[in-house]
Parts: structure tokens; C-alpha cells; sequence
């Protein structure tokens, strides 16, 4: 991402706001990672423990 020269002073203002801005950014798309592989564990085990527990309720034919 550039920016405008004249909203800085420097060149150094410049890169220094650029840098982060980029360290934002990858850490937010860490951030979302880990968020979405958290959803889908608690996901698996949600429906791991349903199916349990449904064939516990349902007839055995059922869960085979």
C-alpha cells in the first residue's frame, strides 16, 4: 500500500506506517486462521458427540 508523500513529512514516516499496517494485516489473517480451524474442531466434535448420542437413543440398525 503506498501513501500520499505530502500526508507525511519523510520517507521514513512512510515506510515506518506501512510496516504496520502490514503487521496488522498478518496478524488478523493468523487471527482468522486460527479462529476457523477452532470453529471447525468444535464442529467435528459437536456432531462426533450428536451421533453418539443418537445412536444411543435410536435403534442399533441405524448407527451401522
Amino acid at each position: 500500500m503506498r501513501l500520499h508523500s505530502r500526508t507525511y513529512e519523510a520517507q521514513a514516516e512512510i515506510d515506518k506506517c506501512e510496516e504496520d499496517v502490514n503487521r496488522y494485516d498478518n496478524s488478523v489473517a493468523a487471527y482468522r486462521l486460527c479462529q476457523t480451524q477452532e470453529v471447525e474442531r468444535a464442529v467435528r466434535e459437536t456432531n462426533g458427540t450428536l451421533q453418539r448420542w443418537k445412536c444411543g437413543v435410536a435403534p442399533k440398525a441405524l448407527c451401522q
